[in-house]
């Protein structure tokens, strides 16, 4: 039992090591905020539908501790988009040098440089919406029961920012989104704010997270019109 706990324990924090090291964050340990009314430094920040920057999460509102769909390739997407930006500069100066040192015609260097550039907007283009991290968000001010849970339901997606360094959130309401399928696949939910009619794009892998996705998935196949069998995971 001892041995498997240190092995646990190594894999969680060998873990938390990789996460580090591929995003660098904000958040600050739990072990040191008050995780039920932290301060207003540490709560944290959410990007609203439409809205440039994000803003900190309303007081009474808080993320899960856990997240309810958690990407197994979140490390390779973010990696993908840091390796784009960096062949864009490479190609950018390849032209540079194509043109003004080996005196080559534009034509060249502008081939040279466009064939490293175009990688840059094709994963922004694919890998743009692709959601690491789905949580929950609570009421602090209401009992954690099934109906209040469950009563105007919003969760909270992230996504890998534009140089892969970073995760952005956005909250979104659950029956507020719809089943598309959109850039060859790639975007597989879309958000329509009721009162902007702003969309915004989202692709979540299925078949990860257990039962509470699954019920999610039933929640936004069925306002989507398709039946997949999961719709009666949402009945009490």
């Amino acid at each position: 039992m001892l041995v498997y706990s240190r092995f646990a324990l190594r894999r969680a924090y060998t873990s938390k090591c990789i996460h580090e090291k591929l995003f660098h964050t904000s958040r600050t340990l739990l072990s040191e905020v008050n995780p039920v009314y932290p301060d207003d430094s540490h709560l944290t920040k959410i990007k609203k539908p439409g809205m440039l920057f994000s803003e900190p999460i309303d007081p009474n509102l808080r993320m899960g501790y856990n997240p309810l769909y958690s990407s197994p390739v979140g490390g390779q997407i973010a990696f993908t988009k840091r390796w784009s930006i960096g062949l864009s500069l490479i190609g950018s100066y390849v032209g540079y040098l194509v043109h003004d040192v080996t005196g080559a015609s534009d034509l060249a260097g502008i081939i040279g440089a466009a064939v490293l550039i175009a990688p840059l907007p094709l994963v922004q283009f694919f890998a743009g919406n692709y959601v690491t991290n789905i949580y929950r968000l609570y009421r602090k001010d209401e009992p954690q029961t099934y109906e209040n849970l469950t009563k105007d339901e919003t969760i909270v997606l992230e996504r890998i920012g534009l140089f892969g360094r970073k995760t952005y959130a956005t909250a979104v309401k659950v029956q507020d989104l719809r089943l598309v399928n959109k850039r060859f696949g790639w975007v597989n939910w879309e958000y329509k704010d009721p009162k902007t009619n702003f969309s915004t794009k989202f692709y979540v892998a299925d078949n990860i997270g257990g039962m509470k996705m699954d019920r999610i998935w039933g929640i936004i196949e069925k306002n989507s019109g398709v039946d997949n069998g999961r719709s009666f995971l949402n009945e009490p």
